[in-house]
């Protein structure tokens, strides 16, 4: 993938699980249906930006949200992390340092259009 997507500034992940759980190592049966924070890193480190979706998993909202985009910025310290909310899942959007001022730009607009329908939920800066 980061072979064939490698002149790609912002790469999608939609994995049908999420981010990982410690219930399912990389490579057993059903871990294709995580993304793994070793492939988020990788990706990351490529070059790319990313976006990726999360279904809300059982914890409070506000919480599991906070907890993730932590556990982002400690694996990837230099990104800037956003997230976005609906009444169901979470995008997180790690940026890479010099896309960060074009996403922040961007993060009004988006709140505006999607306004009934998406939140702009926490907006990090790089390493926070």
């Amino acid at each position: 993938m980061l072979q064939q997507f490698q002149d790609v500034d912002l790469i999608f992940f939609d994995p049908d699980n999420g981010i990982e759980t410690q219930s399912v190592k990389i490579g057993q049966n059903g871990s294709s249906k995580f993304l793994y924070w070793s492939e988020l890193r990788t990706t990351y480190q490529c070059g790319h930006s990313v976006l990726l979706y999360q279904h809300f998993r059982r914890e409070e909202r506000s919480n599991f949200i906070q907890r993730i985009v932590t556990a982002i910025q400690v694996r990837i310290p230099t990104a800037d992390v956003s997230a976005f909310r609906t009444d169901h899942v979470m995008f997180f959007l790690v940026a890479q340092p010099e896309q960060t001022i074009h996403f922040r730009h961007q993060l009004p607009r988006i709140a505006e259009m999607w306004t009934s329908q998406l939140q702009v939920n926490i907006c990090t800066t790089q390493g926070q």
